[in-house]
């Protein structure tokens, strides 16, 4: 827990120095997360956790679930793909199960 707090508090220093702001959202590095650690960092003011699933989120967002757009090889072609198939429920839905 110490160790984690420790990491969580250095890394929102540093995001607030160069950006002006204190983040409220953690990233799961490779996905991996745990209740523990989803009760520690909500302790430390963490509001939203984005996770490694690709798909469309729903209207009613699951804050400790949220999916994300992934791009593992960027061109502007699939970026723009990859945004109008998330924006669009459905869409995302089925994506989400295809890949």
């Amino acid at each position: 827990k110490t160790r984690v707090l420790e990491d969580l508090n250095k890394n929102i220093s540093l995001i607030e120095e160069h950006t002006g702001y204190k983040p409220n959202f953690f990233c799961w590095p490779w996905g991996h997360k745990s209740p523990e650690f989803i009760a520690i960092l909500k302790s430390a003011g963490i509001a939203g956790f984005v996770t490694t699933r690709k798909g469309t989120n729903g209207l009613k967002l699951d804050l400790e679930n949220i999916r994300r757009v992934e791009l593992r090889v960027f061109s502007p072609l699939k970026f723009k793909l990859n945004l109008l198939i998330c924006r669009n429920y459905l869409l995302g839905k089925i994506y989400q199960v295809l890949s």
